[in-house]
């Protein structure tokens, strides 16, 4: 049988293990100018190609075929990567590479694989540029072992216990996902997933302890690898909200209970994960290999030919090539250096990477930096947290402060200095717009050749976070950390004074549209009421509607809970039923219970919640009838659904509600409710 003839019967196997690592999309972005002639997925790191670190741990657990979806103009680039690979490590493992549109989403991504009949089987899914040495091989067992008791178990979820290293800065930064899990502790059934950004307490539905008492909590990393059924592709193929991996994680938690569908945790004892997304990732990527802490990813190793190319000093902690020119006893420690690269004796170097053929001259100061090839640095400069792309070149006295990156064939000097998070490129982009908004003056120096260049790399500024870290900060800040994060946070309770400002929101749109979307919402969902039928097919249904009613979310929400509150009347009255007025709130008690993951979907802050309060205010103006039902209704949303909190509620009747003529009336109806809360909140205090 023909060695050909092999390979097809090995692809037809049930049990052929596929990896898709999603490289597409503008990530890129938070690392230009690096970026500007190289792709993000083959910037070195430690002189390897990035992708090559994912590629080569994807091959040491027996993966049979990698696929990587990237921007179409990278494809050529990093198929001319994968070839070498191949012809260096033999046949070991497929690569696959397949270009795409930088816009196109991870649901299309999967669509398209799945249309391309790529995706027949259960697969490993990493979003992004995932490094790590965990061993995958029983989480892939534990999967297929699920999967064959019981077919609705459609992904796993790889996570790890929050570990610190020695030697790396705090790892609850940019550089880290930290996720709050639930999870049935008998099955390892996950019941919820959320990311936390900034510490405060979570508020957690009763029913999902009630439905299974041996729920746990835990506070994890997330390492974004998913072993996914080949129902995943599926599911995205029926629905085009599906655009992240979040997305498709909440929407299987929470709006698939029709399908059954479900997900199961698996929590990494052993081994380590880290997502690549900033230069704060790459600095402390960098720093766990030259530590030797991803054994067996070791910098002395190229991934692309798998033979040895550096040389180990073990008692300086550097890694060099025979060709280099250096100083061990005087250079510093845990250093990279390239081939063909000369680095005079009175040079300080610590913690650095140096590509191929860079020459540094002289008494130069250099840390936590990375060198790519080719680059020249001249006597008396200073370098710290500093990217230098290709051919760079620093004359004399040049002083870079920490964040500073530097594009390709970018030349400065002599005696400049560079202030924080400057990025700077040869020559202006060439693009049509103003140029104000793109580069701004920048003396180079006399020899120099740079501009400086703004990128909206979606970083924000620290608020009230205390040093947790979880929105990106700029490279080269490192604010305090905190060891530990409270056992339950979450993303969707912000500040109570913060409410002030909405509980006055008015509503403005076409009002016309809205009536017209207000009359296709009450037709739809007393027509699911009537007929008893799953309510999956109508959230997507009015999801994409009111995007052509161009009706906002707060409007929509309005909308919605207005329906829901009259719904089950209009349902009665098309049957012919009596309508009685005294049996008022039993109607609207039972809309409000049969679309109550309806209303969730929607209710996704306090902003919301408000606006629901606010809504009943208005509610009671319009009809009066409503006002005797009014503390009722606030109880059931929040003691039985569990959608309002009581904070929101005491602050907005202490606060005197949307301020209409009705609101008195209402404030002595709820009094006794709102003192009720009251007195629980200050017990609860109290036992804390």
């Amino acid at each position: 049988m023909s060695s050909k003839d092999t390979e097809m019967k090995k692809g037809d196997k049930k049990d052929r293990l596929v990896a898709v690592i999603m490289a597409v999309g503008t990530l890129g972005d938070n690392f230009y100018p690096a970026t500007e002639d190289t792709p993000l997925a083959l910037l070195p790191v430690v002189n390897n190609p990035l992708i090559f670190y994912s590629i080569e741990w994807l091959r040491r657990n027996k993966v049979d075929e990698t696929i990587i979806y990237c921007n179409q103009k990278d494809a050529e680039d990093i198929t001319e990567y994968c070839e070498k690979w191949s012809s260096g490590n033999g046949d070991r493992m497929k690569l696959t590479v397949i270009g795409s549109d930088p816009s196109s989403s991870l649901g299309d991504a999967l669509r398209d694989l799945y249309n391309k009949s790529l995706l027949k089987n259960d697969f490993i899914l990493l979003n992004g540029f995932v490094v790590g040495n965990i061993n995958l091989h029983k989480v892939l067992r534990r999967h297929k072992a699920s999967v064959e008791e019981d077919p609705n178990c459609i992904m796993t979820c790889l996570y790890q216990k929050r570990i610190g290293l020695p030697g790396i800065k705090p790892r609850n930064l940019d550089n880290v996902r930290i996720a709050h899990i639930l999870v049935n502790s008998v099955t390892s059934k996950i019941l919820d997933h959320y990311q936390p950004v900034k510490p405060a307490k979570q508020r957690l539905p009763s029913r999902l302890f009630c439905s299974s008492p041996t729920v746990r909590i835990w506070p994890v990393e997330d390492t974004n690898l998913l072993i996914c059924s080949e129902k995943v592709p599926v599911l995205c193929l029926g629905n085009l909200d599906y655009d992240t991996r979040d997305s498709i994680i909440q929407s299987v938690l929470h709006y698939e209970l029709d399908l059954k569908y479900y997900l199961k945790a698996y929590i990494a004892k052993k081994g380590f994960m880290l997502q690549i997304s900033s230069f704060r990732a790459l600095e402390e990527l960098s720093k766990l290999l030259v530590k030797r802490l991803l054994f067996p990813l070791v910098p002395e190793r190229n991934l692309l030919t798998g033979r040895i190319w550096y040389k180990y000093d073990e008692a300086h902690s550097i890694y060099y090539a025979e060709s280099a020119i250096f100083y061990k006893n005087f250079i510093g420690s845990e250093n990279v250096i390239g081939a063909e690269s000369e680095i005079d004796k009175e040079c300080k170097m610590n913690n650095t990477v140096v590509g191929e053929r860079c020459i540094i001259r002289g008494d130069v100061t250099i840390s936590d930096s990375f060198l790519m090839d080719d680059v020249t640095i001249g006597n008396g400069c200073v370098v710290k947290n500093c990217f230098l792309g290709n051919n760079v070149k620093l004359f004399p006295g040049v002083n870079l402060d920490y964040g500073v990156i530097m594009g390709p064939n970018t030349k400065l000097g002599p005696s400049v200095k560079v202030y924080p998070y400057r990025r700077l490129v040869c020559r202006p982009p060439e693009v049509e717009c103003k140029k104000e908004e793109f580069f701004m003056p920048f003396i180079p120096g006399s020899k120099g050749q740079a501009f400086e260049v703004t990128v909206d790399d979606g970083i924000k500024p620290q608020k009230d976070l205390d040093g947790f870290g979880f929105e990106d900060l700029k490279w080269g800040e490192y604010p305090q950390v905190r060891e530990c994060l409270p056992i339950i946070t979450d993303n969707k309770f912000d500040d109570i004074e913060e409410l002030e400002p909405h509980l006055a929101l008015d509503f403005s749109s076409d009002e016309d549209k809205e009536k017209e979307f207000g009359k296709k919402v009450m037709d739809t969902l007393s027509s699911a009421y009537k007929d008893g039928s799953s309510l999956r097919p109508i959230i997507l249904e009015l999801h994409s509607s009111f995007h052509t009613y161009d009706i906002s979310e707060e409007n929509v929400l309005r909308v919605m809970v207005k329906t829901i509150l009259h719904v089950v009347e209009k349902a009665e009255a098309d049957r012919g039923s009596e309508v009685v007025v005294n049996k008022l709130m039993q109607r609207v008690g039972k809309g409000l219970l049969y679309f109550e993951d309806f209303i969730r979907k929607y209710v996704k802050n306090l902003k919301h919640q408000i606006i629901i309060l606010n809504l009943l205010e208005e509610l009671a103006e319009e009809e009066p009838q409503y006002i005797t039902i009014m503390q009722d209704i606030i109880h059931q949303l929040n003691q039985e659904l569990e959608i309002l909190d009581d904070e929101v509620i005491i602050y907005w009747y202490k606060n005197g509600g949307h301020k209409t003529s009705k609101f008195p009336i209402i404030a002595k109806k709820i009094k006794k409710l709102v003192e009720w809360l009251e007195d629980v909140s200050e017990e609860e205090d109290n036992i804390e």
